[in-house]
C-alpha cells in the first residue's frame, strides 16, 4: 500500500504547470470515509479534520499557480450513484 501523499510535491509539480483552471474534486473521499470505496489512511482523515487549512492551501496554490479559476466540486452523479 502506497504512503500517505506527498501534497507539497504534487502542489509544486501542481504550479509548474501553471494552469489557468483548478478543479479541486473533494466530494468523493467524503464518501470513501463513509465506508464506501476504498478505505482511507490516518493522514488523508487528518487533511478533512483541519479542512479549513486544506481549503486555504488550496486557495494559495491556486494563486501561487497563477490560476485565474478555482472550481470546488462535490460528488459526480457517477460517484453519487455507485456509492449512496
Amino acid at each position: 500500500e502506497n504512503e500517505c501523499p506527498d501534497t507539497e510535491s504534487s502542489y509544486e509539480y501542481i504550479k509548474s504547470l501553471r494552469p489557468q483552471i483548478i478543479v479541486a474534486n473533494m466530494g468523493l473521499w467524503w464518501l470513501h470515509f463513509q465506508t464506501k470505496g476504498r478505505n482511507q489512511k490516518g493522514c488523508v482523515a487528518e487533511t478533512w479534520m483541519n479542512y479549513e487549512h486544506w481549503l486555504n492551501n488550496t486557495l494559495v496554490l491556486a494563486e501561487e499557480a497563477g490560476a485565474s479559476h478555482l472550481l470546488f466540486k462535490t460528488t459526480n452523479f457517477i460517484c453519487d450513484d455507485k456509492y449512496t
